[in-house]
């Protein structure tokens, strides 16, 4: 039988709802008390309150995984929009325009130093209470389980029950160490030279196809040649850090990531196989959120410093990502 006998008992079970909320959207009582912020016994007993308070069962609770009941489904499908309302209401009220505490921020390796280092240092000259956890990996990873707040992410974004923003676009460039185009230099004259010297960023084993363009003939104002070439890999990597080292090392040619292949190429480390082909690739550049109707003014006052970042560089990323006809 149920316990909630007017409005009043109702509204005492205003916190315990969202406990259930966060335990549904999250999978795991763990992972809810983290995202939430309080102890999982809590979680737990929280649960169980409401569940007592209405008379039925809300999860379906084994050692693996935990889903809701139908009763449950219902239940949350119903309370999930006035509850996040709310929530955020609550929160905005709370927090203001406040910046500060902690922002988790998970990122690709390639988006290095040129990136972050002037995001990090413009944030801490703005907001000196704010502080910047970043962890640096190719590798996606469960943002609610993680307890991160945001993910700087390159490629096509699936459909997720993420938040995605595109804040710019990069592209590749066709790259080698300078010891390697002295020895293999003089029989690389067209994009299938290359057949076999690739070191690639992707699943192991994997062949790749490659979209290359440009003005083939070498005139500018020559109709641009395209062609579709299925690459087979010298080396294949899981880390574009790992990719952009083996290329430096001489080991063979790569499609490296404009951001991470600039600082190299404009030092001499790296220098460009056939500046008249571009690669016919474009990744978009996103900021990933986790499902949640508020964002935290911390939050925001980091896309808005990498808003700004990659304004600054996307030209220079166009230019080098485009074909050089000389």
């Amino acid at each position: 039988m149920s316990a909630i006998a007017d409005a009043e008992n109702a509204t005492k079970l205003l916190p315990h709802l969202a406990a259930f909320a966060a335990v549904v959207e999250t999978g795991s009582f763990t992972a809810a008390a983290r995202r939430l912020g309080i102890d999982k016994t809590l979680m737990s007993r929280r649960v169980m309150t409401l569940e007592r308070g209405l008379g039925v069962r809300l999860l379906h609770r084994t050692t693996r995984s935990i889903s809701p009941t139908q009763l449950g489904q219902r239940l949350y499908q119903q309370t999930r929009a006035p509850l996040s309302e709310t929530v955020a209401a609550l929160l905005a009220a709370s927090d203001a325009q406040r910046v500060e505490g902690v922002v988790r921020v998970a990122t690709f390796a390639a988006a290095g130093a040129e990136l972050w280092s002037d995001v990090v240092a413009a944030l801490a000259h703005e907001h000196p209470a704010l502080r910047l956890e970043l962890r640096a990996g190719d590798a996606y990873i469960d943002l609610v389980d993680q307890g991160i707040d945001l993910a700087l992410r390159s490629g096509h974004m699936p459909d997720s029950s993420m938040i995605a923003r595109r804040i710019g676009d990069w592209g590749f460039v066709l790259c080698a160490a300078p010891r390697w185009l002295e020895r293999h230099g003089h029989r690389v004259a067209h994009p299938t030279d290359l057949e076999g010297d690739w070191v690639l960023f992707g699943g192991v084993g994997r062949a790749d196809r490659w979209r290359f363009a440009g003005a083939a003939g070498g005139s500018e104002h020559e109709a641009e040649a395209t062609l579709e070439l299925r690459v087979r890999a010298l080396t294949t990597v899981d880390s574009f850090e790992l990719q952009s080292q083996l290329t430096l090392a001489g080991v063979g040619v790569a499609a490296l990531p404009v951001l991470s292949a600039l600082p190299a190429l404009d030092d001499g480390r790296l220098v460009r196989v056939l500046p008249r082909w571009r690669i016919d690739h474009g990744h978009g550049l996103w900021v990933v959120l986790p499902t949640r109707a508020y964002t935290p003014p911390r939050v925001d006052a980091v896309i808005g410093a990498l808003e700004r970042r990659v304004q600054v560089l996307q030209p220079r990323w166009d230019a080098a990502a485009r074909a050089q006809v000389q």
